[in-house]
């Protein structure tokens, strides 16, 4: 399972089912914490940006944001674990400040 959803050429490392699924829920955390930092990006390119498309790229940003999610929350199902019991380590929370 690992391997199918976590392929990257240009990295060599062994990694078991269980690293993965940490690996994955710690992630899921961390985009969703990146969530309203983009939407406070968002509003202020709304208010201070000429260019109409600096909005057009944070919302394609927050609509990749979205899918990630949803992928996530696919792979949650398939690994029989609930993101919202998930507890973000000490990294991620340092790193999300």
């Amino acid at each position: 399972m690992a391997r199918k959803s976590f392929s990257m050429p240009f990295i060599i490392f062994n990694f078991n089912d269980k690293s993965y699924i940490i690996l994955q829920a710690q992630d899921y955390l961390f985009v969703r914490a990146f969530v309203p930092f983009v939407a406070s990006v968002l509003i202020k390119a709304c208010k201070e940006s000429d260019d109409s498309d600096d909005v057009e790229v944070i919302l394609g940003g927050m609509a990749s944001l979205k899918d990630e999610i949803l992928w996530f929350k696919r792979e949650a199902n398939k690994w029989g674990i609930s993101l919202s019991d998930v507890v973000p380590q000490n990294a991620n929370k340092n790193y999300c400040r």
